[in-house]
């Protein structure tokens, strides 16, 4: 396995940006993960439009996407790495290495690069002719990762390190993918002055971003802002908070807009 290396990411979020060399040194620091502050996600929906056949229009489909700062991004990245050596040797043992490809790199054949999901969908087909005469069973489970059973989670991912309790920074990065806040992107932005009423070229009033994409400040705001303007109550900030504590009760909060109450869904 490869040594991990942060990357530092440059899209428009919360917090500061900071070096490589200060990313690695607070992600491979368990006493400072232990006590960190993880930030809300920011979340948008991605829509495309489903295949469908000639003639006819596909249905719109909208998947929400959640995307964390990013020193929280470096800090998910190496508990990722810590586990993926521990994951594998689970898979091995169990006889799952070759069934399991969910986020998981798997090389090709000649050893260069990882597989994508065509060749992953051409080896269940190849595998369906080689069998002939046989059922074969698709599915799609929505919300996939939501309706886990967060306190199993806990237990798998401390049987992977060997433990019976999580230590206290695994525990924190725990918590901060189970039990986490969002913001509507929409919502930051026009909290924070980017995004509301403009004039289109026609003339009318419409909603849109205040100021073009590359013009948006990479850290949309200091903590002062973020305080007043996100996290206070009436901000758009969701709290999502799910069962899976160190026994624990959970509870959920969520904050309303001034405009709507958002959704509270993970």
């Amino acid at each position: 396995m490869k040594p991990w290396t942060p990357t530092v990411r440059r899209y428009p979020h919360f917090d500061p940006v900071i070096s490589v060399d200060e990313a690695a040194a607070i992600a491979t620091n368990p006493t400072q993960v232990a006590k960190h502050t993880f930030y809300p996600f920011l979340k948008y929906n991605e829509g495309w439009t489903a295949f469908a056949k000639k003639g006819t229009f596909g249905r719109r489909k909208d998947r929400p996407i959640r995307y964390a700062a990013r020193l929280d991004s470096c800090i998910f990245s190496y508990y990722r790495y810590l586990l993926s050596e521990p994951y594998e040797e689970k898979l091995l043992a169990e006889g799952l290495a070759n069934s399991v490809i969910a986020y998981r790199r798997i090389l090709k054949s000649n050893g260069r690069g990882g597989q994508s999901n065509v060749e992953f969908a051409l080896s269940a087909v190849d595998a369906i002719r080689s069998l002939g005469n046989c059922c074969t069973l698709a599915l799609d489970i929505s919300s996939f990762f939501e309706s886990l059973d967060h306190v199993r989670l806990r237990e798998v991912w401390g049987d992977l390190l060997g433990v019976s309790r999580l230590p206290e920074d695994h525990f924190r990065v725990y918590q901060a993918i189970t039990r986490y806040a969002y913001v509507e992107l929409e919502e930051a932005y026009e909290r924070l002055g980017f995004y509301g009423e403009k004039k289109d070229r026609h003339g009318k009033t419409r909603l849109g971003y205040l100021r073009s994409l590359k013009e948006m400040p990479v850290q949309l705001c200091d903590g002062r802002s973020f305080r007043a303007k996100i996290a206070s109550d009436g901000g758009p900030l969701d709290n999502q908070n799910k069962q899976g504590g160190h026994g624990r009760s959970a509870r959920r909060t969520t904050f309303r807009s001034s405009r709507k109450r958002l959704s509270a869904g993970i």
